[in-house]
């Protein structure tokens, strides 16, 4: 791959990753949002998947139950309550 190379050398150019990560979170802090920008951003890269033919998906239910699960984890906020799997049926495990 010629890329692969091409990352090798920057990356060995990068001295000291500490400095250079401090640096760039300042930077990108400094910066004010740009909801236009942004909004470019997100249809270039949606123009972009549909010209790999990732969109529209096939089944756009399928994989839905991984990412409920996974917003549950991420939002999950009372550390004390375990969080249960779940079972085929979508209720959750318990020993009751």
């Amino acid at each position: 791959m010629q890329g692969a190379g091409n990352v090798d050398k920057i990356t060995r150019m990068i001295r000291d990753r500490a400095f250079w990560n401090e640096w760039e979170d300042r930077y990108v802090s400094s910066q004010p949002a740009d909801f236009h920008a942004n909004l470019r951003l997100v249809e270039a890269m949606y123009e972009h998947a549909r010209a790999l033919g990732i969109f529209p998906l096939a089944d756009p239910l399928e994989g839905l139950e991984t990412d409920i699960h996974v917003a549950r984890v991420l939002n999950y906020y009372d550390l004390k309550r375990p969080i249960l799997p779940q079972s085929e049926h979508g209720r959750t495990q318990s020993s009751e």
